[in-house]
This record gives C-alpha cells, sequence and structure tokens, in this order.
C-alpha cells in the first residue's frame, strides 16, 4: 500500500487544472473538473476553486492513488459524502 501524501490548501490548488467557468449563469468564475465514484458510477462536476479550497481546509487533501492519477485526478479529499478527485496539471 502506497503511503497518503496530504497536501496543504495551497499545494492542492496549485496543482489543479484550473479553466474558465463555461456556465454564465453563476458566474463565470474559475472552476475544476471533478469526479466521484457513486452506485451508477462516475459523477463528475466542476467546482468553483473558492469551494474546492473550502474542501481542502475542511478536510483536508491528499495525493491521489495511481489510478486516478492516471486519468488526469491527482488530488482527493474524502468529504462527508465520500471522495472526490480533481483534475490536476501534469507533472514533470
Amino acid at each position: 500500500m502506497d503511503a497518503v501524501v496530504k497536501l496543504t490548501p495551497d499545494e492542492a490548488v496549485a496543482r489543479l487544472m484550473v479553466m474558465d467557468d463555461y456556465d454564465a449563469g453563476n458566474g463565470p468564475e474559475a472552476c475544476v473538473h471533478t469526479f466521484r465514484d457513486s452506485a451508477i458510477g462516475l459523477l463528475g462536476a466542476h467546482w468553483s476553486i473558492v469551494d474546492a479550497r473550502t474542501a481542502f481546509e475542511t478536510f483536508g487533501a491528499e495525493e491521489a492513488g495511481p489510478a486516478a492519477t492516471a486519468m488526469g485526478h491527482g488530488v482527493v479529499v474524502t468529504d462527508k459524502t465520500s471522495a472526490v478527485f480533481f483534475e490536476t496539471k501534469e507533472r514533470d
């Protein structure tokens, strides 16, 4: 089993693949793609960077495991519901 690598909120935010929000209904606001596992499969959503930082501060952020990282989602938070994986930039 791989060791858990904790990230500070600043470290986690710096790794995110930030994009302009495509939904003008509440924005525009910078956001990041996420997914979480559910009974029907993976559910994807865009989270605002502000909400992502709040989750990192509230629940703590970690490096994701090899499978999620291979899918381009290298930061994970386990909130009250389940694990949420955040899209990240490619690392050298």
